[in-house]
């Protein structure tokens, strides 16, 4: 294996780690610098079947740390933020084990999101993300 593919495991180790909030080790800081993708990728859960049926976005004001989660399994190691619930467009991407705060969240029919802006992440970021890849810091 050479350094490359040796740095690459050591960084997925750690934010392997920061996802499952293991102790000791420190929030992430940083977004990913890779360009955001012209279209919105397929999630790997249910959608909302009809955007005109989701809810009003409500002030929320909670804390949450970003997964990139489903079933228990890591199956984005970059999460993407998006324009709105209609996921229309990427408008933003972090790492999972980023600390976010929920400024609005939306109840829908098949599938909440939350409006999130970034906590300590340079460049910072913000947009909607799907409830799969948020738990709230109050949460086991």
């Amino acid at each position: 294996m050479n350094r490359r593919q040796l740095a690459g495991l050591a960084i997925l180790a750690i934010l392997i780690m920061l996802a499952l909030q293991a102790p000791g080790v420190a929030a992430v800081t940083t977004a990913p610098t890779a360009p955001l993708p012209a279209v919105p990728p397929p999630l790997p859960f249910q959608d909302n079947p009809d955007p005109l049926l989701c809810g009003i976005p409500q002030p929320d004001g909670r804390q949450g740390v970003v997964t990139g989660e489903y079933a228990g399994e890591v199956v984005q190691p970059i999460v993407y933020l998006y324009d709105s619930h209609s996921r229309n467009q990427v408008v933003g991407q972090v790492y999972p084990g980023t600390r976010v705060k929920v400024e609005f969240s939306q109840v829908n029919p098949q599938l909440n999101f939350y409006f999130v802006r970034t906590i300590g992440v340079t460049p910072a970021q913000s947009g909607w993300i799907p409830a799969p890849f948020l738990v709230f810091r109050d949460q086991p």
